[in-house]
């Protein structure tokens, strides 16, 4: 039996015999558990997930420097995600899916989620600033719920269309959907916290590319990748929204509640 494994750039390469890979990954050639398919298999795991075993972590190999590795692979996943929707975020949504198997689109999607987030903490730095107040240190977290809200949100929401509308998949599947669907959000964050409000104009022009580019996106994920029926779906998008946009005035109702407080 041979396997086909992502090289350090995430690149396929193989097959190899699991004797190789083990050789591999003792040489520092590969991370410690590096992502793997049987030849003639398409579902992509970690070494450790499957039923092979992968040697044991170099000397000095620490809980950190794992962290840091699969942080990396989780960055790279998210750049090739970047790479293949780019010119194409509706229609090649499916085929990243696909090329990426369920368990690094599940990392691209957490770590597309990871930026959505950072920017959300940008806009909300630079309103603070803007404002001329200063957040105290117990406002810190408090801040970072904030910025995690829009992405962990719509995660939730996509679990609860996929159970609702009896779609397909795993978390793998509802955490892509909801790190691609999230970009346009991503876009939009990171303008208003650059050219601030005082251009209405502008960021209401991308306000809406981007409710129009979520919807799309949406629409795609459920069809390809939930397996649910377009009829269906066509209420689900809409009903997504609008549940997203719910949760979130809720979530936001409560945190600014206290900050007044």
């Amino acid at each position: 039996m041979k396997y086909y494994y992502a090289d350090e750039l995430n690149k396929t390469a193989g097959p190899v015999t699991l004797e190789a890979l083990k050789e591999l990954i003792k040489e520092g050639k590969l991370n410690a558990d590096p992502m793997v398919v049987i030849q003639g298999q398409t579902d992509w795991k970690l070494l450790s997930a499957t039923s092979l075993q992968p040697p044991s972590p170099p000397t000095g190999m620490t809980q950190a420097t794992q962290a840091a590795e699969q942080a990396k692979a989780a960055s790279k996943d998210a750049l090739e995600v970047l790479k293949l929707i780019a010119t194409d975020p509706v229609g090649s949504l499916p085929s990243a899916f696909e090329k990426l198997g369920s368990h690094r689109a599940m990392r691209a999607g957490f770590a597309l989620g990871s930026v959505s987030v950072v920017c959300a903490l940008f806009l909300v730095y630079r309103t603070i600033s803007g404002l001329g107040a200063q957040a105290a240190f117990g406002d810190l977290f408090k801040i970072l719920l904030v910025s995690v809200v829009p992405f962990a949100s719509l995660l939730a929401v996509c679990i609860g269309i996929k159970k609702l509308f009896k779609g397909e998949g795993a978390l793998g599947h509802d955490a892509f959907i909801a790190g691609t669907a999230q970009l346009p959000t991503t876009i939009l964050l990171l303008a208003t916290a650059i050219l601030g409000m005082g251009n209405v104009e502008v960021l209401i022009v991308i306000g809406l590319f981007s409710l129009c580019l979520t919807v799309l996106m949406l629409f795609s994920g459920f069809v390809r990748i939930y397996k649910i029926k377009e009829q269906t779906a066509t209420y689900a998008v809409p009903l997504a929204i609008l549940v997203n946009v719910w949760l979130c005035k809720i979530i936001y109702s409560s945190m600014f509640s206290h900050f007044l407080n």
